[in-house]
């Protein structure tokens, strides 16, 4: 069995989940990617762990939230590398693991998607199934 780097996401980040990008809401899915989870997967990686992240306590988790700090996971690092890495604790919801390893799956399939803090000025792929909705919205509107 793997040794554990931990993430207790209550302790370590916030009992108060925001919304996905720091420009819209305190303790947001980009603040949460970028100054613990990223670093975290990191030191997990290069010490050959397994990251434990435990999500129980939390005041609940917005699914912009879950999509935007996982997605970015799947999208930087792997599907597969997330799978071999990741150990979620969620007993109190316990849908919140399908949630996030759908995420990982889209993100790291589909790259960035079109709502993300990472989207800004970045051509995006064709196939990423958001493009393509909203490409579709677009030409509609004209």
């Amino acid at each position: 069995m793997m040794e554990k780097v931990k993430i207790k996401f209550t302790k370590d980040f916030s009992p108060y989940p925001g919304a996905r990008s720091r420009s819209t809401s305190d303790h947001s899915a980009e603040e949460f990617y970028e100054d613990v989870l990223q670093g975290k997967f990191k030191q997990a990686i290069d010490e050959d762990k397994k990251l434990e992240i435990d999500l129980d306590g939390a005041a609940g988790y917005a699914g912009s939230f879950l999509d935007e700090a996982f997605g970015r996971l799947g999208h930087e690092f792997g599907l597969d590398e997330c799978k071999k890495r990741l150990e979620l604790i969620t007993t109190e919801e316990p849908y919140l693991e399908a949630d996030i390893f759908g995420s990982i799956e889209e993100w790291s399939v589909d790259g960035i998607h079109y709502n993300s803090a990472l989207a800004k000025g970045v051509e995006l792929k064709e196939n990423n199934y958001f493009t393509k909705v909203k490409k579709k919205k677009w030409n509609i509107l004209g």
